[in-house]
């Protein structure tokens, strides 16, 4: 993303606006169009990790699983805290009668 953005910047002030129709009175100049194969070419960075072995500990993690849960966390997390809390709040005032 970061490269992406850095490219467009380099790229805008390289930009020429061209009118569409030219009137005779007008006498600038237009630039002509850059045909070099690469104008602003796009640099391929290295991967952040390299390859490795599976371990045990990472056989026993079950990423779906984990992220499965993380996201009905997320999603049901405040309807069952506010439910527990209704529970909860409904058994103190049945204990206190």
């Amino acid at each position: 993303m970061r490269a992406n953005v850095a490219r467009l910047k380099a790229y805008k002030p390289r930009v020429v606006v061209v009118k569409g129709k030219k009137s005779k009175k007008d006498t600038t100049v237009i630039p002509s169009q850059l045909k070099a194969k690469h104008i602003l070419p796009i640099k391929k960075t290295k991967p952040r990790s390299s390859s490795r072995l599976i371990t045990e500990d990472d056989k026993k993690k079950h990423a779906f699983l984990t992220l499965r849960h993380k996201r009905a966390q997320l999603k049901y997390g405040p309807k069952r805290a506010k439910k527990a809390a209704e529970k909860a709040a409904s058994e103190s005032l049945t204990k206190k009668e």
